[in-house]
């Protein structure tokens, strides 16, 4: 009896092609680590975020993630999120172009040889934690905002 695997599907619907890349955590570790640009964006909805993809970030090396928010009573609240590398460019007015065009709750960037990221929310500016806690558990994040990419947990600590 032979056995025959499927190796390659073609997608009839144009809304299941993708040209995505996909990076490793390792990939969006060591950019973080190395102090290398980048910009996590936090959404409202799964529609933002694939609206900003299309508009936005087509041509662009970026990550899909989420964005959990642990509520004091234990339940996770889940939002879609997106990790970009960012690469030369003013990210600053990236941000603010962002925010006014896109559904979105807070926005993480990571500036070129900055020790601190900077976190947007609401129009205000504050830094954050400038290393990064990670595990394989979710169980091992406490009460804190943190995000999941590939089943990798990690949040920015103190």
């Amino acid at each position: 009896m032979l056995k025959y695997i499927r190796l390659y599907e073609e997608y009839t619907e144009s809304d299941e092609a993708s040209i995505e890349q996909h990076f490793s955590w390792s990939e969006v570790r060591d950019t973080m680590q190395s102090k290398l640009p980048f910009i996590i964006i936090d959404f409202k909805t799964e529609q933002s975020r694939k609206d900003c993809i299309e508009k936005e970030l087509f041509d662009e090396k970026y990550v899909k993630q989420s964005y959990y928010f642990k509520k004091v009573d234990g339940e996770n609240i889940k939002y879609p999120s997106v990790f970009i590398f960012g690469e030369g460019t003013d990210l600053s007015d990236r941000v603010h172009d962002f925010t006014k065009r896109f559904d979105i709750i807070r926005i993480i960037v990571g500036e070129y040889g900055k020790d601190q990221q900077s976190l947007f929310v609401d129009g205000e500016q504050v830094d954050i934690g400038r290393n990064l806690q990670t595990t394989n558990d979710i169980d091992e994040m406490g009460l804190e905002d943190f995000y999941d990419m590939n089943s990798k947990y990690y949040k920015f600590i103190g």
